[in-house]
């Protein structure tokens, strides 16, 4: 199975916490009654995220942030309706619980609902206006409806706010992108590679913009270090493939669209096919 971001894409949704502090949070917060992590812990369900939190909702089923909790791992594994589901019932007991607002909000944008994620996020803003990644998700959707103006305003904000932000650097860097501003953009993508070594969306978005302005040897470079961080990055097999064929590097060329068409990209097979054609016969 490849990654959720395996196209490359420019941004991703961001969570206050994540699904691992959400696992880590039943046995760290007061939220949760002691005797139920003692419970969990003995019975080994820590690995089964959905089991853990439906269980200490049946335990404790006033507790907003265990349905939040919950619809996080339903998130992430793409289950949008049940998130969707969780994220409403964390809300209809906390109305002010403004995580669940924005991960209800990034999970309308997943169904393709951006009137009801706009309102999420705007709610999450005016609830708390130092909740950066509510603007960097508010960034995302402005940015996938064209709005790039109001899109680099909101990532200037969350990184006003949290100048730490991998995730703001290089959405803003996506946004100089598709307004032309491309040393810009690789500078962000830079900052955002400088926090975090690994994240391996900045190096795949970097290169895409290397390649924009003609500097091959450097997008090669990022493609491949993109993909040694995460090697089921449809984009950078694509991309890196296609470099290595105009630079006449076509034994390479053919090992990454082969990689490609593994990865279900009927393009790359064509191009497996196209090379295989091309080389002297046998």
């Amino acid at each position: 199975m490849t990654s959720p971001y395996a196209k490359c894409r420019g941004s991703y949704p961001v969570r206050r916490g994540g699904v691992a502090v959400a696992l880590y949070f039943a046995c760290t917060s007061a939220l949760v009654l002691a005797l139920s992590c003692l419970t969990l812990e003995r019975n080994g369900r820590w690995q089964d995220g959905i089991a853990l939190w439906s269980d200490v909702i049946e335990k404790a089923p006033n507790r907003a942030r265990a349905y939040n909790n919950r619809g996080l791992i339903y998130e992430a594994s793409a289950q949008f309706d049940r998130a969707l589901s969780d994220f409403t019932a964390a809300l209809t007991l906390d109305r002010r619980f403004v995580d669940a607002y924005g991960n209800r909000g990034m999970t309308l944008r997943e169904l393709g609902q951006y009137d009801r994620a706009m309102q999420d996020l705007n709610t999450a803003i005016a609830t708390d206006p130092t909740f950066a990644n509510a603007y960097v998700t508010r960034g995302i959707l402005y940015k996938e409806l064209g709005k790039f103006d109001r899109a680099l305003a909101d990532y200037n904000m969350a990184i006003t706010l949290n100048p730490v932000s991998v995730e703001a650097y290089n959405s803003r860097g996506v946004v100089y992108k598709h307004m032309n501003r491309l040393d810009l953009a690789v500078e962000d993508y830079g900052r955002a590679i400088s926090l975090n070594p690994a994240f391996y969306l900045a190096y795949c978005n970097r290169g895409i913009v290397f390649n924009m302005m003609g500097r091959i040897p450097e997008a090669i470079e990022d493609y491949t270090m993109a993909l040694a961080l995460n090697p089921g990055l449809l984009k950078a097999y694509q991309d890196r493939g296609d470099l290595y064929r105009r630079s006449g590097r076509k034994a390479l060329a053919a090992g990454d669209f082969q990689k490609a068409c593994s990865l279900g990209d009927e393009a790359g097979c064509e191009m497996v096919r196209m090379l295989d054609n091309r080389s002297p016969s046998r």
